[in-house]
């Protein structure tokens, strides 16, 4: 997982065919890459939007992390969830 200590990301959906739409902004605090902790495919892709750092943590390390913290896994989930939601209504704005 990878988290933005600063710089913006444009998280960003590709319809059909092969558009790209937006689907929201990440700051610094937030986290991309969470799929990698729970194995589900990816639905959206990202590019930074400026100059970007960012920290990256391993899966190995995260899950120790979460088994720790079961809270965290469920923030976790929670934002995979909103970003999922996000998605949808990006591409269903997109087909009109």
């Amino acid at each position: 997982m990878s988290f933005i200590v600063n710089g913006r990301v444009r998280l960003i959906a590709t319809t059909e065919d092969g558009a790209m739409v937006p689907v929201r902004t990440l700051d610094a605090g937030d986290f991309l890459g969470s799929t990698a902790l729970t194995r589900e495919p990816v639905t959206s892709g990202a590019y930074a939007i400026d100059e970007v750092t960012v920290l990256q943590i391993e899966r190995e390390d995260i899950e120790q992390l979460v088994s720790r913290k079961p809270l965290l896994l469920q923030e976790i989930g929670r934002t995979i969830e909103e970003r999922d939601d996000d998605v949808r209504r990006a591409l269903a704005a997109a087909r009109g």
